[in-house]
């Protein structure tokens, strides 16, 4: 299984519950998060860490700060979702 669909599938029941806008938009920035892993090569939710989502953050970097802040939220939700340790560093 892809690691994009493998993202998608956990995101689908996250994006289900909470408040709907909020959780629509952080499951946007969790996929867009998967679409550029992938992009990297990653294959697996193992494979995911802190030099990816370092990565990650340097594409942001036309953002403004709170938008960064909402990525990163979306991140540790992501990772929360597929059991990983959570501790990722803020942007």
């Amino acid at each position: 299984m892809r690691f994009y669909d493998e993202v998608q599938k956990k995101v689908r029941f996250y994006a289900k519950k909470g408040g709907k806008k909020n959780r629509h938009m952080q499951s946007n920035r969790m996929l867009a998060f998967a679409d550029f892993c992938e992009q990297e090569g990653v294959q697996s939710a193992q494979e995911v860490g802190k030099r990816h989502v370092i990565r990650y953050y340097k594409t942001l970097s036309e953002l403004s700060d709170s938008t960064k802040l909402q990525h990163y939220y979306a991140l540790r939700s992501l990772f929360e979702l597929l059991e990983k340790d959570p501790c990722i560093p803020k942007p």
